[in-house]
């Protein structure tokens, strides 16, 4: 029975058992999402997909988004056509993710055990179903080029359409397939070698591929180059800090933190050498211990380290975020895939580390371990999945709160991105939270960007009519319903408080937003804004549920107006607690 079991888990060929997983698997991802409140960069693609042309989106929007503009041409007819947001976009995430799935349960030849896990697994479960980016174009991406890579040879066209596919999903996926191509010009240049003619590979149609796929590539570059203004975007060879060299850890933690483990911080520019950082790079190199010397035996090791390396560093040096550890880990399946693709020689080292482990306790304890940290993804999936149900990400409320104080009409003030100096009371961009507005406490302000408002975007989209309550955002630019990521001058910060000033004080804010920077002293001469309400909002990771809240102030003038609200104070707070 136990053998049974056995080389049924370890079976590579797929039958129902695969069908229900895909089953189970779709249902689940639907049920999380009926709760799933669209993040930022969600509506973000859905707005630039329906107000900006095509002219735009090649030629503008993407040096500031980062991303090649194959995502936002996707939903652009949709978006344009006023499909309705939120099924529409999760049904072309659900395709891809469908799609890749069905590769990975009945193509792939994973053993049966693995190929049902990893579905489950927070990054494919959460980050890439029950959210709607183009990371769910990368896993169908990364799993046709692995499905195509034995066959490379035979049938370079379908490979190199793999690749370009890979270049269309992200900027990571360009210089995985750059690393990709550069193993294979390798290849053939060995190849050649055998023959005595080294310089042959110049006439062989697979390098001319490349070529063109290098074109291709290079297109794409210059459509998503980031623009000299972009925010956040630091060249590492015009302003080198030498901090940023620790995040050279990043190369070790990270096959840990996109499999087992969640001792990332969320950008290299905050790494420190701390005890959670010592944990992921300790158990990241016991992975490569374990990792590089199969890859080796199996002749697998150049295809996995020369792409790792390139954006690995990428990540140490240049721009890394959390949520970008999905794409290691689609990266990994990839080379497991390509690795089960032949039958795996197994290193003599590690038949003579085993034999050596005799005592059935040692085993037994082995086992558990191995189970435990298998089980540790599917963990961070049902937190996550719970979290979601559980909290609020913060549109949804905000939007409630509009409509149920039917307050569509009203101008209505968000906060701008503002930096704080540092000081002993307060960190950097620490807002204090004040009970009324213009606050009278806090950190100098160092620079403003007024351009910066994420709420706008995440809110407009839930409202049919033309209103006015973010009069303030984007101001003189109407058709834009869009963020972009730019840096602002000190001149262009003043144009728009000018502008600001031209169309009156707010009649609400929501979050504690420095007034008196943008309005003169004579329109907030005698004007008190009161906090009657609080909006909540959280992100999740794994894990982890970070919770905040922002106030909501009313001016003075028209409270009377409004009788449902009443003035908050902290101490009076504090007494209901």
């Amino acid at each position: 029975m136990k053998t049974k079991i056995k080389n049924y888990l370890q079976d590579t060929k797929a039958g129902k058992t695969e069908w229900i997983v895909l089953f189970v698997w779709l249902v689940l991802v639907c049920i999380i999402r009926y709760f799933h409140e669209p993040w930022f960069d969600e509506t973000q693609a859905w707005q630039i997909a329906r107000f900006a042309s095509i002219k735009e989106l090649l030629t503008e929007v993407e040096h500031y988004e980062g991303h090649p503009p194959f995502w936002h041409l996707l939903l652009m007819p949709f978006a344009k056509a006023e499909f309705p947001y939120k099924i529409t976009i999760f049904c072309i995430n659900t395709v891809f993710n469908v799609a890749a799935l069905i590769l990975l349960l009945f193509r792939s030849p994973l053993p049966r055990w693995l190929r049902c896990y990893l579905p489950f697994t927070y990054f494919i479960f959460y980050q890439h179903s029950v959210h709607t980016r183009p990371y769910s174009m990368m896993t169908l991406a990364f799993f046709l080029f692995a499905m195509l890579y034995k066959k490379r040879n035979e049938k370079p066209g379908f490979y190199i359409l793999s690749l370009a596919f890979l270049c269309m999903t992200s900027a990571f996926g360009i210089m995985a397939a750059f690393g990709f191509c550069l193993v294979w010009l390798w290849e053939i240049i060995l190849e050649h070698r055998k023959n005595d003619a080294v310089l042959r590979f110049l006439t062989d149609s697979r390098f001319w591929r490349m070529v063109l796929l290098g074109i291709f590539a290079l297109c794409i570059y210059l459509c998503i180059s980031p623009a000299s203004d972009v925010v956040p975007y630091d060249p590492i060879f015009n302003s080198f800090d030498p901090q940023k060299l620790l995040g050279l850890v990043l190369i070790l933690q990270i096959p840990f933190d996109c499999t087992f483990g969640v001792t990332i911080n969320d950008s290299t520019n905050e790494i420190q050498v701390e005890f959670s950082t010592l944990i992921g790079c300790v158990a990241g190199a016991l992975l490569l211990a374990l990792f590089i010397p199969l890859l080796k035996k199996n002749h697998k090791l150049l295809i996995w380290l020369i792409p790792y390396l390139i954006f690995s560093l990428f990540s140490s040096l240049m721009f890394f975020s959390n949520h970008h550890l999905e794409v290691y880990q689609l990266f990994f399946i990839a080379i497991l895939w390509i690795l089960f693709e032949d039958e795996i020689q197994i290193p003599d080292f590690f038949k003579k580390l085993y034999n050596m482990i005799s005592s059935k306790l040692v085993q037994t304890l082995g086992k558990i371990a191995v189970v435990a940290v298998l089980g540790f993804p599917i963990v961070c999936t049902c937190v996550a999945s719970f979290n979601e149900i559980r909290y609020p990400y913060g549109p949804k409320e905000m939007v409630d709160f509009i409509k149920n104080h039917h307050l569509e009409n009203r101008k209505i003030m968000t906060i701008w991105a503002v930096e704080y100096e540092e000081t002993e009371q307060a960190g950097l961009n620490d807002i204090i939270l004040d009970e009324t507005l213009p606050y009278k406490k806090g950190p100098p302000i160092t620079g403003e960007n007024t351009i910066l408002m994420g709420e706008p975007v995440s809110v407009y989209i839930d409202f049919d009519q033309e209103a006015n309550f973010f009069s303030y955002y984007n101001v003189g630019e109407s058709q834009q319903k869009w963020m972009i990521w730019r840096q602002q001058t000190v001149e262009e910060t003043q144009e728009i408080f000018q502008k600001w000033q031209e169309i009156g004080l707010p009649d609400f804010v929501f979050g504690t937003a420095p007034l008196q920077e943008a309005f003169t002293p004579e329109q907030l001469d005698g004007v008190t804004y009161y906090w009657v309400d609080d909006l909540h909002f959280g992100n999740i990771m794994r894990l982890t549920y970070a919770e905040g809240i922002e106030h909501v102030y009313i001016r003075g003038d028209l409270l009377d107006q409004y009788p449902q609200f009443h003035v908050k104070t902290y101490a009076e707070e504090a007494k209901k607690k």
